[in-house]
Parts: C-alpha cells; structure tokens; sequence
C-alpha cells in the first residue's frame, strides 16, 4: 500500500530544509527498441488482459512478469525514502559480519532479526563505535521493508531535534505538531545515537514525552545507543529499564572494521609524507568526548560526516593546542581505513613542507607522482594547516592541492588554530567560505574570530538563541 493511500505523509515532507501468458495481449504500441523484446509485451513493460468487453479488468493496462522487477525496486526506494533509509540501503542482515567464534553476537543479530519479523517488545543495542550497533538497527529497518510494512522511521536523535527545533521558526511549512505526531505515532520507530544529542531540558523533555508515548500505547521502538542505560535522564531509563517491554542487547565485540585495515596509508610512507602508525593509539574509543565543552553535540556530526556512504564535503576541526584535533583527525582516518579500500592520506602540513622542499632537488618525476596521489585521494586528511611562515612557492603548492580537491569535490579533512585560520592565504581560504562544502567544528577552548562566525558554517558551539533548545 503506497503511502498516499493509506494516508501517512512522506517524512522529507515533513521535515524543513503478473497474469498468465494466455490472458493477456501486447498493448498495440511499437517499441522504441527491436533488441531483446519481451514476447509478452513487446517492449512495452505493460499488457491488457484477454477478457470479454464489460469485464471490470477490459482494457486495463497491468504490469508485464518483465516489469515486476522493476516496478519492485521503484516501490522499495520509494519505501526507503518515505523511512528516511535511502542512506542505509547497504545495512541488511546478509552482510552483517559476525566471526564465527563469536556466538554472542550472533545471538544479538539472530534477536534482531527475529525482532523485524515479529515487531513485539522494544530493543534496543547498546555498544561503542564500530560494534554494530547502526547495522544492526538499519538491517532492522531495511528487513520491515521488504516485508511490506511501508510506516518506518529511521532517525538519529540529533537530526530528530534539529527538525523539531526548525518547525518554531516562522518560516516553517510544517508545525511543530505534525511532525511530533507523525514520529511519536509510526508504526516503527528507529532512533540511532540516543545520547549524543545535546544535553538541554528541552531535549531531554520531547525525548522523554516521544518515547513515554510510545511506551504507553506499545508501539515497536528500536534504539541504538553507546552510553549507559543508568547514566540516562531518570524518566528514559526507567521505560528503557522495563523487561517486560524492552530487551537490551550490549554489544562488547571489537570494532569490527579494525580488522580490515587498507595499506593505502604505506604509499608515501617511505618519503616520510603520511605515516599513521604513530597515531595507532588514536582512536575513537580513546578520545574524551566529555572534555569537550559540546562534546555530544561535536561526537554526533563527526560520526555523521565520516559514515556517509559515499563520503560527502569537507570538514574543518578548529580548537587551541593540545585540545585533541590531531587525535580527532587520525580516529577519523583510522575509522575510515577500517571500512573501506579507499586511497586515504594522513598528512601534517609541515611533514607536507619538508617533504616538498626536499623533492624540489631531485627527480621531479617522483614528485609529481606523489603530488598526484594527494591531489586525488579518495579522503586526505590535511594536520595543522597553516600558511604562516611558509614561501609563496610552499604556499602555490598547497594551494593546488586544495584547489584541485575543491574542484573535484573530493572529500577532505583539516585540523587548525582559529589563528591559522585567520593568516590563511587568501585563495585557500576563499574555498574554506563555501558554506555547502565546508563544515566547520569546534572543540572549544578557543574563541573564533568574529568574521569567521559571520562567515564560515561553524557548527560545534551555540550560535543563535535557537541552539539553546
């Protein structure tokens, strides 16, 4: 049943920004091609049936057995697209990886997936990065689909708040009640990343009054989530905490990308370029979100950004030294080297100096090689970027780099000082403006510049009054 039909708006709406051979006959229209013509058909896709004038199905175009493929996949995108899913099309329970040694989590999967036949209780999977928390609720969703269930909503609970928090502007097309009541009643709901969301009583209060709804009328609730249950707004916990409704899975096995590590990284290795094994211990789980002064807040559009399928934009880590932008970076690279087999360069800007200046007297052949391999890298990983105190040949060179990725689209990470930012050479920074490319992040401990406020898509601190929900 189409979501017209049976009366449920698509989400994107709502959020801001076969018969048998002998029955049937050719429709009489010529097709466009002459090669591999279905003989049911003829080319068309559509057939009318054979039957007496006065019959109900006389005339009715119906779908070709050539056309139920296709017309399957159409009505499955636009499922996924009503579910808010299309991004999550790759996460299903047939390629969700589990080491054959380890039974307890294929215990987890096998509940998971007994849970997308059944829809009873709640669940709800607690675990840190990597350990398949997302799949599993993706492969959740992506399971209902196919089984026709076409009211499913797949939310991050940060993205979930900024489009509550967008309906007070006066420039909404949609009210602030037709969007809670459109989430707080679907037939399913999966909310990924709870507790990343920052942590205000405003937020704090719609998560409680969604979920406490949908507790009280039983309404089948997935949750993800890498913090404690017990650590949890008091009234959350307590629904979550009820087993009689919600089962609870942890999921304790390793980061299970580690184990696929690309040797991408080793290609310029040997020039001293990129050598991220002195990083190794850089990793997400090793970071301290909480010393961060919007630590959920800078944890959730992280993770977002690095487990876009492709890798989208670009993403500018600002904070002072010592405030963990260099081990941001490399979790970052390290997260991403996991997953796929991808050309991905880890470079300081000053190995990148030394590196340039030393080539500069020798075979340039091996310098343009290398140049290259920077310039098209699936993702390069840019430390400490900074034009101060370099020549304006050191500066062009960077300045191609950039340049070319910038043109290319090809997604690009930076870590620098609020100061560096400001000395920037100029062109370099005329790409740092475009606000549709660049997102900007703050670790805080450092104030920005008022123009770079004023002129940069800075997102990690409050800006205006409406980040205070």
């Amino acid at each position: 049943m189409d979501a017209k039909n049976n009366g449920m708006t698509p989400l994107s709406d709502l959020i801001p920004n076969s018969a048998q051979r002998k029955e049937t006959s050719p429709i009489s229209l010529t097709p466009n091609e002459t090669e591999d013509v279905c003989p049911i058909c003829g080319g068309m896709g559509y057939v009318t049936r054979n039957v007496p004038v006065g019959h109900p199905d006389f005339g009715k175009a119906i779908p070709c057995a050539c056309k139920i493929d296709q017309l399957t996949a159409r009505r499955m995108k636009k499922l996924r697209d009503l579910s808010n899913l299309s991004g999550y099309v790759h996460l299903t329970f047939e390629n969700f990886e589990v080491q054959e040694h380890d039974t307890a989590l294929r215990e987890i999967a096998e509940s998971a997936y007994a849970f997308a036949e059944s829809l009873d209780q709640w669940i709800v999977f607690q675990g840190g990065f990597g350990t398949g928390k997302t799949h599993l609720a993706a492969a959740i969703g992506n399971r209902l689909l196919e089984l026709g269930h076409s009211d499913v909503i797949f939310l991050t609970v940060p993205d979930l708040l900024d489009y509550l928090r967008t309906t007070y502007h006066p420039t909404s097309e949609v009210t602030y009640d037709e969007l809670f009541d459109r989430v707080r009643n679907t037939n399913v709901l999966i909310l990924d990343d709870l507790g990343t969301e920052s942590p205000t009583a405003w937020a704090s209060e719609k998560l409680f009054q969604l979920l406490n709804h949908r507790y009280v009328h039983r309404l089948p609730t997935v949750i993800t989530t890498n913090h404690r249950i017990d650590d949890m707004d008091g009234r959350i916990a307590s629904r979550l905490q009820d087993g009689a409704l919600v089962k609870v899975f942890t999921l304790t096995n390793p980061d299970y990308r580690r184990n696929r590590r690309s040797s991408t990284t080793k290609i310029l290795a040997s020039n001293h370029i990129t050598d991220l094994s002195i990083y190794q211990n850089f990793t997400f789980d090793t970071f301290n979100w909480s010393a961060l002064e919007n630590g959920p807040r800078v944890q959730h559009i992280v993770h977002h950004y690095i487990q876009q399928e492709p890798l989208l934009g670009w993403l500018v880590i600002i904070g002072g030294h010592g405030t963990g932008k260099t081990h941001l970076a490399a979790a970052l690279t390290h997260f991403r080297l996991a997953r796929s087999t991808e050309k991905i360069f880890f470079v300081r800007c000053i190995d990148l100096y030394d590196y340039l200046r030393s080539a500069l007297n020798k075979e340039s052949k091996g310098l343009d090689e290398h140049f290259q391999q920077l310039c098209n890298a699936e993702l390069l990983v840019l430390d400490g970027l900074s034009t101060r105190s370099t020549s304006s040949w050191l500066a062009e060179k960077l300045f191609q780099i950039i340049d070319h990725r910038y043109i290319t689209q090809k997604p690009t990470i930076f870590t620098a000082t609020s100061k560096d930012l400001e000395e920037l050479d100029d062109r370099i920074e005329s790409r740092l403006k475009d606000r549709f490319l660049c997102t900007f992040v703050s670790l805080g401990n450092q104030h920005y510049p008022s123009q770079l406020r004023s002129r940069h898509n800075i997102i990690g601190l409050p800006i205006d009054g409406d980040q205070a929900f």
